[in-house]
């Protein structure tokens, strides 16, 4: 699968957010996901792991969905409420070449519409092959 048929997503985290192996945040990563997959979003995600008996690992934020498979409604209401939970949360966005990063819902609502834009010329070019 070529990466400009891939959604990817970073949710970065508030300046006062809790660090992102820590359990409330890794609850909240995990919501996240949970969100998606119970709509049947196909979803993929980073881990880290530590080799320590001190230190945990976790999700790390970056996920990735492929572009065929992404509803717009489910994602953006995902996202909307992923920054809703702490202000000062991002959201970055990349599909092919193009980056794109958003903190508000007016501004996620941007985002997915790239995105569902970008998937209708992607289906049009298949269409011609």
């Amino acid at each position: 699968m070529s990466y400009a048929t891939l959604l990817q997503l970073t949710l970065n985290r508030a300046p006062d957010d809790a660090y992102y192996f820590y359990p409330e945040f890794q609850a909240e990563l995990r919501q996240f996901i949970s969100l998606l997959e119970k709509e049947g979003v196909e979803v993929s995600y980073g881990e880290a792991m530590f080799d320590s008996a001190t230190t945990v690992g976790g999700i790390v934020g970056e996920f990735v969905i492929p572009l065929a498979g992404i509803a717009g409604t489910v994602i953006g209401a995902a996202l909307v409420a992923w920054i809703n939970g702490r202000a000062g949360r991002k959201v970055r966005m990349k599909v092919g070449d193009i980056e794109l990063e958003a903190s508000s819902p007016a501004e996620i609502d941007h985002l997915v519409a790239q995105a569902l834009a970008l998937k209708a010329q992607l289906a049009e070019q298949d269409v011609g092959r």
